[in-house]
């Protein structure tokens, strides 16, 4: 009966060779693989840590010289036209302003945010096709958008 459940079995299954469990090299080598992949998945998570921080550093700055455009340059100019900002603004809650590209953002007031500029040469970033979209909202006033960035870059 002990043949039939489990006995030979037992017997034929490691007749002949030593158990891994038993191999004095087995848990050697077992923990060396265990350690590179440990290594491997540190490596990769810190390398995407810093790709993330990169991206949000180049969002940050450019929401830094979108903001400033918006509030000190653009609305001014549409708060002192005829029909005022609320009228012109109202318009374009849903759809948003005409896009903004991130060389005119880098140009405007005499170029005023030019030191920003190698940030986005070191990731080639086209500055033609990377845009800012302003979403105005309601009472419309100079803090009252809401900004979509949309950057064309080659290592992002």
């Amino acid at each position: 009966m002990s043949k039939f459940f489990g006995g030979a079995r037992k017997n034929n299954l490691y007749r002949g060779k030593a158990r891994k469990s038993q191999d004095p090299d087995y848990w050697r080598k077992a923990a060396t693989w265990g350690i590179l992949a440990c290594m491997a998945l540190v490596t990769m998570s810190v390398i995407w840590g810093l790709y993330e921080i990169w991206d949000g550093k180049l969002k940050l700055e450019t929401e830094k010289i979108a903001t400033d455009y918006y509030e000190t340059y653009f609305y001014p100019k549409l708060a002192s036209s005829e029909k005022g900002a609320k009228d012109f603004l109202e318009k374009y809650t849903e759809s948003g302003l005409a896009p903004v590209p991130l060389r005119q953002l880098l140009l405007f007031d005499n170029a005023r945010h030019q030191d920003s500029r190698p940030l986005y040469e070191t990731e080639e970033c086209n500055t033609n096709n990377s845009l800012v979209l302003f979403y105005p909202k309601s009472p419309f006033g100079k803090k009252d958008y809401r900004i979509d960035i949309k950057l064309s870059c080659e290592n992002n």
